[in-house]
């Protein structure tokens, strides 16, 4: 039987090119089964964040730049949602 993932904890860069933009990785969407649609639940900086994986594998939205700025480091961890 396959494990099923519930939560992952990672560190990624931000998108340098605009604040509250990042990606997940292909690593991580593979060990989650996450495709493309799939509704996510975001921890970043200790606040959570209802998101959907919409364009490509990109994360973005308002709530996101008002945490996230260009270029940052962050950890991010991820749950199903």
């Amino acid at each position: 039987m396959k494990p099923n993932v519930l939560s992952i904890t990672f560190e990624t860069m931000a998108q340098k090119h605009k604040d509250g933009q990042f990606t997940i990785p292909k690593e991580i969407r593979d060990i989650m089964g996450l495709d493309f649609g799939d509704n996510i639940l975001l921890e970043i900086k200790g606040r959570k964040i209802n998101s959907q994986l919409r364009s490509g594998p990109e994360i973005y939205g308002e709530e996101i730049k008002s945490l996230v700025k260009a270029g940052e480091l962050i950890i991010v961890t991820i749950r199903r949602n």
